[in-house]
């Protein structure tokens, strides 16, 4: 994903451009976090499709779950397939077949799609063997899974040409909780116990039998999930330190000491990430029993009937100095009180004192007064007169149905006694 980091705008991290007024008061938004109404129960991977669909593996569950761009509610979370024991991680190809971590099953299992999805009972193939409680895993362009097998302390190959028969080691690590793959086919694994992530170099678009592996950076405490985009940023869940966190590329590739950047302060313990379209990252928080977007678009509260109100989205903002803030409000174009309202019960951005470093939570419902696409805000302002603006997401949603019409009525006049 292109991003500009001229001075301090970060679009990856700041959903949009924030102000500071005259004493240098500033805030930025964190991230966009699904309700736990999903039924989710610690889970621990995520993937995503080419359609926005989000794969949950759903570890306390024995599960794997789907969730259609817009939906936060459990009722429209699907349950895919059967027999799962401990699922940890799941992947998505180019064809929208799912792969999956099986970890207490000691299995890697693929749910085929039919016409680019997963029916409702779809067909399941275990492949490979040998595997001894795989824990992540990802998917290359020819079809080759990557498995991080935690019991052997390896990242093993299953090569699609051997109808997925065939596994290879590839190396050894010390409890390797992630691995990614990107389009060179270079392989990039959080090796956690050493708190570092590190690349196997491809050779002709695959990694030979004794690969280069370079060490991209340090300092990482139990790293987990990783994932690569195509400019060859990395993403990574910094679990110990409950942040997702990026190493910055520099002409495709990431440098000696890269730039690194966290983000999503006050996650839990973040274990997987995954990227999705328009810049959207995903990561499985189990401390929460959440899937969490951290949105760098216009956060998207999906498709609800008119005048019902969707399930609840929590936006979480950090103060990058300290100072004084103003009541928040929200906003459809540029009016309050519409389609987007504030949940009073746990929204925490209130109009008082803030402190450098901490952050405040806008819990937010959508409520659509017409049909079509509503488009508004949330918006924290500092305690001026008149209020300067801090920080602003842009809020999206879709109301569908139409309204009651009441058209005039005809008054007839009906003859009476002579009254």
């Amino acid at each position: 994903m292109s991003k500009s980091r001229a001075g301090l705008f970060l679009p990856l991290l700041v959903l949009s451009a924030f102000s500071v007024d005259g004493a240098g008061q500033a805030a930025h938004f964190n991230y966009a976090q699904l309700a736990s109404s999903n039924g989710f129960s610690a889970p621990a991977g995520v993937g995503v499709d080419a359609s926005g669909n989000l794969y949950v593996a759903d570890t306390g569950n024995n599960a794997v779950k789907e969730v259609a761009p817009g939906c936060i509610l459990a009722s429209c979370a699907v349950t895919l397939g059967s027999g799962f024991s401990r699922p940890s991680a799941v992947a998505v190809d180019g064809s929208g077949n799912v792969f999956v971590a099986d970890t207490g099953n000691h299995a890697v299992k693929e749910m085929l799609a039919v016409n680019g999805s997963i029916p409702a009972s779809p067909t399941i193939n275990t492949l490979g063997s040998g595997l001894s409680s795989p824990a992540a895993l990802a998917v290359d362009q020819s079809g080759n899974v990557f498995v991080v097998d935690t019991g052997s302390n390896t990242v093993k190959e299953i090569l699609s040409a051997g109808g997925y028969a065939s596994v290879r080691t590839l190396s050894s690590f010390s409890s390797p909780s992630g691995v990614a793959v990107d389009a060179s086919g270079d392989v990039f694994v959080t090796d956690s116990n050493n708190d570092v992530v590190e690349e196997m170099v491809a050779v002709g678009g695959s990694i030979p039998a004794s690969p280069t592996i370079k060490t991209l950076a340090s300092g990482f405490n139990r790293p987990a999930g990783v994932a690569v985009d195509a400019s060859g940023d990395v993403f990574l869940a910094d679990s110990g330190n409950g942040v997702v966190k990026e190493l910055v590329a520099v002409n495709g590739s990431i440098p000696a000491s890269p730039v690194v950047i966290a983000f999503g302060t006050g996650l839990g313990t973040p274990t997987d990430v995954t990227l999705g379209a328009n810049g959207a990252i995903y990561t499985a928080d189990p401390r929460n029993n959440d899937a969490v977007v951290l949105e760098t678009q216009a956060v998207n509260l999906g498709t609800v009937a008119v005048h019902s109100e969707s399930g609840i989205f929590t936006l979480v903002f950090t103060f990058t100095s300290s100072g004084t803030a103003g009541a928040p409000g929200l906003l459809t174009m540029g009016t309050s009180g519409l389609d987007f309202v504030v949940i009073s019960n746990g929204t925490t951005c209130r109009a008082g004192s803030v402190s450098a470093g901490s952050t405040c939570i806008l819990k937010t419902a959508f409520i659509p007064q017409a049909a079509g696409v509503r488009n508004g805000a949330a918006v924290l302002y500092d305690g001026a007169t008149p209020a300067n603006v801090l920080a602003t997401v842009y809020l999206t949603g879709t109301g569908y149905g139409s309204l009651a019409a009441f058209p005039p009525g005809t008054i007839s006049t009906i003859a009476g006694n002579g009254d």
